[in-house]
């Protein structure tokens, strides 16, 4: 089952509350109602997860699912850009950017820089269906002569987000310490080397 990280919706369910449980579970939304177009009135979403989700796993956070469609969002920027069918498509209807509803319009926006977006090479090195050579030539040199520094790091984060994924699935327990209901347990420690978790009870036998 494929899974991703950025994700664009079509959802003909155009009450918000129908698709609240999305904006609620992702990292960054953006979303616009299309009540112009030729077609009946419908809902264009644009959401990033923390953790990667598959596409029935999206849509199911909309309630009526057989209404809503789910892609990856290939280009952050052009998919935000499509949302009030800006000038790139003239023979939409168009729509005012004032109606796009979002959690962080800067991140969406940023796509138009050449500089690199952090948080979007981030998912691109968590994404495991993005080959080494798309990757090379999206982010050139930097990539390649850094590769093996990249690569720790990715191993780190998905030890780290399978945690925090088994967290949320139930299968751990977070303690929390009863005399202080505001301090939960330490992370556990990532070995930069192998991505794996550091179990010092072990080393010291």
């Amino acid at each position: 089952m494929e899974r991703f990280y950025s994700f664009k919706l079509v959802t003909y369910n155009t009450d918000e509350n129908s698709f609240q449980p999305l904006l609620d579970k992702a990292f960054k939304w953006a979303w616009i109602l299309h009540d112009k177009d030729k077609t009946d009135p419908h809902i264009h979403i644009l959401c990033t997860f923390k953790q990667n989700k598959s596409f029935e796993q999206v849509r199911k956070m909309v309630e009526g699912e057989q209404n809503t469609f789910a892609r990856k969002m290939e280009d952050k920027y052009q998919d935000f850009i499509y949302l009030p069918h800006s000038e790139d498509f003239p023979d939409k209807a168009i729509y005012n950017e004032a109606d796009i509803h979002s959690n962080d319009m800067s991140f969406f926006q940023r796509g138009c820089k050449k500089s690199v977006d952090n948080e979007e090479f981030v998912t691109d090195l968590l994404d495991k269906n993005m080959t080494y050579r798309q990757r090379a030539i999206k982010y050139g040199r930097d990539y390649i002569r850094n590769f093996k520094t990249y690569e720790k790091f990715v191993r780190a984060l998905r030890s780290q987000e399978n945690i925090l994924q088994r967290i949320e699935n139930g299968e751990l327990i977070v303690d929390t310490n009863p005399y202080n209901a505001f301090e939960a347990h330490t992370q556990p420690e990532i070995d930069p080397e192998t991505g794996e978790i550091i179990n010092h009870k072990k080393s010291e036998n």
